[in-house]
């Protein structure tokens, strides 16, 4: 079964409302809800058995959490612009990103096919788990290196299982067991 995607608007208690763009796919258990910084836009992903009332209270719930995320998005992650590091800042990062990946993958066992670093604004991370290619944001020039590790760590733990599961984060946690500390400061 694909999944749906469809546009949900809640009416808050205050009188404001919130638009979402919800998802529902086949391959999840649970409600991932997700503000993006750049453009503040809410996104729900939901298993497709999951009904409209269940989406709306869901929501209501979190609103307090999405009206939090809004604002730190708007005020905190703000894209990189080019020109704030040159070329010669890149590659030194790049080179320091491709270290820490072959120590993390020697101590995971695991392997990347290829590491990038790039500008991204929504997440820090990501893997394509067919090529096994890990790109690396360049926001995380500014954070501190425990940052990079957990990103990288967890990038080449979606080589072991594609989902955020029990096996992904009994895997993560056995080589990264302090994710937690790390997981804070990139908030």
């Amino acid at each position: 079964m694909p999944s749906r995607s469809f546009t949900f608007e809640v009416l808050l208690p205050d009188g404001n409302s919130l638009l979402v763009l919800v998802q529902k796919k086949p391959e999840i258990k649970n409600f991932n809800l997700s503000v993006r910084p750049r453009d503040g836009r809410i996104r729900l992903s939901v298993p497709v058995s999951v009904g409209n009332d269940a989406i709306k209270h869901f929501l209501i719930s979190k609103a307090a959490w999405i009206e939090k995320r809004l604002t730190v998005s708007t005020n905190t992650v703000q894209p990189i612009k080019k020109s704030e590091y040159d070329k010669e800042v890149v590659s030194v990062f790049l080179s320091f990103v491709k270290e820490r990946t072959a120590y993390w993958e020697s101590v995971t066992n695991l392997a990347s096919s290829a590491i990038r670093v790039k500008n991204m604004t929504s997440r820090y991370g990501s893997c394509n788990v067919k090529t096994k290619k890990i790109t690396i944001s360049l926001i995380l020039i500014d954070k501190p290196p425990i940052c990079l590790d957990y990103v990288i760590v967890h990038e080449l733990t979606h080589l072991v299982t594609r989902f955020h599961d029990k096996t992904f984060y009994a895997h993560l946690e056995r080589f990264f067991p302090n994710r937690k500390e790390a997981e804070k400061m990139l908030r």
